[in-house]
């Protein structure tokens, strides 16, 4: 019964993140289309973001291919660093082209948030995580 609480409060979690990140892309994608340039950080962002699926897309497959579990996890921090770099070409790049400007009040203050929510949602993750192995 207390697993099945704990995974609707993962959902929930997930579900509210979801919503936020649309809202926040929106903003974005409005700011890049009024001014015409992408925001400094945005191409290491959004590769970071894709190197972390495709590593966890990847890893856990192999990792039930091979019988190693400790192979899912191997995934992530490969797929993040693979993107970071990706992003950081790509960043370099288009700010020699003179299509990255400096983030705005606006969105150095969704930034913070961004880190705030996502130290609570570690901080909500670990709690959660240390609630299910007590139970068992």
């Amino acid at each position: 019964m207390m697993i099945l609480i704990l995974i609707i409060l993962i959902a929930v979690i997930i579900l509210i993140l979801g919503i936020i990140a649309a809202f926040t892309f929106k903003r974005q994608q409005e700011e890049i289309n009024k001014t015409g340039k992408f925001p400094e950080g945005h191409f290491v962002g959004q590769w970071m973001g894709i190197g972390i699926a495709l590593g966890a897309g990847i890893g856990v497959p192999i990792g039930l291919a091979i019988g190693n579990p400790g192979f899912f996890g191997m995934g992530l921090p490969i797929g993040l660093a693979i993107g970071s770099a990706i992003g950081a070409a790509k960043e370099k790049k288009a700010k020699e082209e003179g299509r990255i400007r400096p983030l705005t009040e606006q969105e150095r203050m969704r930034k913070k948030k961004a880190v705030y929510l996502g130290l609570g949602v570690l901080i909500s993750g670990i709690i959660v995580g240390l609630a299910v192995f007590m139970l068992r």
